[in-house]
């Protein structure tokens, strides 16, 4: 893929679905195929599948992985928009209606993250079969905090450069981090040892859906003591303080904030800090290398916020300059709060609202990947729209309307102009922009039939003494070992890193094959 080779010109937002990606991962597998379909924007030609619950391309953009309620995870390749690995249900969730609630790549794309209600599956893709550590994040939090409820897991987001390590938000407003190297290091020798015992014997027995019994040889307590939790938020609700008083009070590792009932939680694009909305307000922590805990640095209060408001969710720009709460209820509706990085007054810069209706829900909302335009998922007027703002003056640039289905995810592609909506039939909308040849040609007429075009030889060669180029090639020397790499992922503050890449297996038939992952 040539990104220098791109069009600076050509619009910088998608205006109509291309295509749309549907795996056989749904409830009705035995009729579903992996399809690419243009988009047509209508119920015509989709086929029903288990809903989508979260999308998200790696760093590069080559893959999209995708999540469904159903536990099962699915990687794309989007230049073919084939499915490259399938992992049927590698998430276990009490509610067969949530399945995967988040999903992460790590910044080399070798280690993809999905996250259930109560465990976290971190997927070694470079791996053959696939290996996964799973880690009972909630478990082990609730352990710490004393047998103490802590929920289900509401989002999960990995460290910008540390795949181990990775940002868990809970349904009952808990924030705190979890790093699972010594776990993955230990499980991995624990293995090692079990194969060599067994000298040739058959390996993993496989159990139901495509995965591998754990015979890492560690026990619950052992697997919890290898887990490092750093909490920053408890909420402090008198039901919690009555059940955590003691335990806070005597251990080491129960320093941290006492916010309010958390919200959201997002990394900053260095990782250092962690940007935390309650309620009404937000807080930002520091990362504290040699403590257990992270520092609370400062926090402030919405002033959109009303006693019936609620922020939903966090975003921060692809630039790291600004971030954007989703903001709900109160007099104000339905709105989307855009603020400077370094903002500690609480007032927003901008206010993004739905034109025509403020009481839709924003199901989620991204920025482009230029950072350039804003883009808010919405269900309005009975199908899926699109609200699509520029970032620096509220200008509604477009609304653009899919199928009659809600949208439940999206993720704007990091070097394209191309947005992936999770739908509620378990498709994936893939919108670009598509190519018209009327524009560079309004005369342009289709011909009734092939016409055979002889083209000579030099016909499009800019110097005709092809002879005579070819002689003074002949002494230039060539550099076949330098990687130049692609200035697009270029920045001064970041080292690169190289990615990894997926084998093709197949499409069709052979794509749709379940894949195998060896649970650790």
């Amino acid at each position: 893929m040539n990104i220098e080779l791109f069009d600076p010109f050509r619009p910088p937002i998608p205006s109509q679905i291309e295509a749309t990606l549907i795996s056989r991962s749904g409830t009705n597998s035995d009729t579903n195929s992996g399809t690419n379909s243009g988009g047509s924007g209508t119920l015509s030609g989709r086929l029903s599948a288990a809903p989508m619950s979260a999308v998200k391309f790696n760093r590069r953009g080559f893959y999209l992985a995708a999540g469904h309620t159903d536990g099962t995870v699915v990687v794309w390749d989007v230049l073919s928009r084939c499915p490259l690995r399938t992992f049927p249900s590698c998430v276990n969730s009490e509610d067969d209606e949530i399945g995967v609630v988040s999903l992460d790549w790590s910044r080399n794309s070798r280690t993809l993250m999905a996250a259930g209600d109560e465990d976290v599956l971190a997927i070694n893709l470079a791996a053959t079969p696939a290996e996964g550590i799973r880690v009972p994040v909630i478990e082990g939090l609730s352990r710490l905090l004393g047998g103490v409820d802590v929920g289900a897991i509401k989002s999960a987001q990995l460290k910008i450069r540390k795949d181990t390590c990775a940002l868990i938000v809970t349904t009952e407003g808990h924030v705190f981090t979890v790093d699972w190297g010594k776990l993955g290091k230990e499980q991995r020798k624990q293995m090692r040892m079990k194969k060599r015992e067994r000298k040739g014997k058959r390996g993993w027995a496989k159990r139901g859906g495509g995965h591998q019994d754990d015979e890492s040889g560690l026990d619950d307590d052992e697997i919890l003591e290898l887990l490092k939790i750093k909490i920053l938020c408890n909420p402090t609700s008198a039901s919690y303080k009555s059940k955590m008083k003691a335990k806070v009070e005597k251990s080491t590792r129960m320093e941290h904030s006492t916010v309010d009932f958390a919200t959201a939680a997002s990394f900053d694009k260095s990782g250092h800090s962690v940007f935390v909305t309650t309620r009404d307000s937000v807080v930002v922590f520091g990362d504290e290398a040699s403590a257990n805990t992270h520092k609370e640095l400062y926090r402030w209060r919405v002033e959109e916020s009303t006693s019936h408001s609620t922020i939903k969710g966090i975003t921060l720009s692809p630039k790291g300059n600004a971030f954007v709460l989703r903001s709900s209820g109160g007099k104000g509706g339905e709105r989307v709060l855009m603020y400077a990085i370094s903002c500690k007054d609480g007032k927003p810069d901008i206010v993004f609202k739905d034109p025509v209706n403020t009481s839709n829900m924003f199901d989620d909302c991204v920025f482009s990947n230029d950072g350039e335009h804003l883009v808010a998922a919405t269900y309005g007027r009975s199908k899926g729209v699109l609200l699509l703002w520029t970032s620096d003056q509220n200008f509604l640039a477009d609304t653009l309307e899919g199928p009659n289905l809600a949208m439940h995810c999206m993720a704007y592609h990091p070097t394209r102009s191309c947005i992936a909506t999770g739908m509620a039939d378990g498709g994936i909308d893939l919108w670009g922009i598509p190519s018209s040849w009327a524009a560079f040609a309004p005369d342009f007429q289709a011909l009734p039939s092939n016409v055979e075009y002889k083209e000579r030889e030099d016909e499009f060669d800019l110097n005709v003494n092809v002879k005579e180029d070819s002689e003074q090639a002949e002494t230039e020397d060539v550099d076949v070992v330098t990687v130049e790499k692609p200035a697009v992922y270029a920045s001064d503050s970041e080292d690169e890193e190289e990615v990894f890449s997926l084998k093709m297996l197949g499409c069709g038939a052979e794509a749709d094959a379940k894949d195998g992952l060896a649970v650790l």
